[in-house]
């Protein structure tokens, strides 16, 4: 059995409308026309979770349950494959399947090791599901959001409260701090990637982090000094601003009354204390492959706060 960072890894299950329709948004190019198992098997009782936060949960029997069965199933056959329908809202078609088929599989690493029967399985959201969008840091450990207001837009103050009533593994969230340039320049890589996924060019919104202007010095949410930045052309403007968003992967001043696009949430699972960051060179490191070429990523020169990127080699 496989594990990451931790965490036990399992054949997928797919328990509520919102994950259905994750799964096949993100893996539908990938899935194409083939099957792909999900730990789904029959009992007596019905049709049951297998593995994962609700396993032993019996979904075939309640309506408070998430199905997402093909038409003329399921029959009798004892296992459980589902296909991608991109023709109804990406959602995924469950059919039982013969357990000697040959289907691919999708590992799922639950960070939540135990849940509810059905709990939370029909999205009653206006609109649909919420895009969850949540990465993790390899060089902190730390969990980050990506998160994408209405068309209305929120200001910074009402941010800042649905960012502190956010939790995800047992930890409050907080407007993103950036300590490390390496945190930052991971990120940046993160915001492209999503965008590749989702076919929507998140570098382009505004988006609210945690630096916030205290009478002349920016600081983080939890008081730290801002010792890091990486400002667009002509800024820090020169208008009293008391906030920062990022936009186009640099960093804007901008009034805490304006509305923006989101904001990118971080869970703190390892707390550091304030730290300053040196003048001179941060080796980051490969950060990830995009468009099948290898980036490393450097700050090389953090007197004028500029950040260099620089590709080491194509594959």
């Amino acid at each position: 059995s496989l594990s990451f960072n931790g965490f036990q890894g399992h054949i997928l299950t797919i328990e509520t409308s919102c994950e259905s329709r994750w799964i096949a948004e993100t893996f539908g190019s990938l899935i194409g026309l083939n099957k792909v198992w999900v730990d789904a098997l029959k009992n007596n009782s019905g049709w049951y979770w297998d593995s994962g936060p609700q396993q032993n949960c019996i979904f075939s029997t309640s309506s408070n349950c998430f199905t997402s069965w093909d038409s003329n199933q399921p029959s009798t056959q004892s296992n459980v494959a589902i296909s991608i329908n991109t023709q109804y809202l990406f959602n995924t078609l469950w059919e039982t399947n013969n357990p000697s088929t040959n289907n691919r599989v999708i590992v799922e690493y639950s960070v939540i090791s135990s849940q509810s029967c059905c709990e939370n399985a029909i999205s009653t959201e206006v609109g649909g599901c919420e895009r969850q969008r949540i990465w993790r840091n390899p060089r902190n450990l730390n969990f980050y959001e990506l998160i994408v207001f209405n068309s209305t837009g929120l200001d910074r103050s009402n941010a800042l409260s649905i960012a502190n009533k956010r939790v995800w593994s047992t930890t409050t969230g907080e407007l993103v701090s950036f300590k490390h340039p390496c945190d930052w320049l991971w990120l940046t890589q993160m915001i492209d990637l999503q965008s590749e996924i989702d076919l929507i060019d998140y570098s382009s919104f505004s988006l609210w982090i945690g630096a916030q202007k205290i009478f002349s010095s920016w600081k983080w949410q939890d008081n730290c000094d801002v010792t890091m930045f990486d400002w667009q052309l002509n800024e820090p403007s020169c208008f009293d601003l008391d906030s920062i968003i990022i936009k186009q992967n640099k960093w804007e001043t901008q009034s805490s009354n304006s509305l923006t696009n989101g904001m990118i949430v971080e869970y703190v699972v390892n707390s550091i204390s304030c730290t300053t960051i040196n003048s001179g060179s941060h080796d980051c490191g490969t950060i990830v492959m995009l468009n099948n070429v290898n980036w490393e990523k450097l700050i090389c020169n953090s007197v004028n706060e500029h950040i260099y990127v620089r590709e080491i080699n194509s594959i």
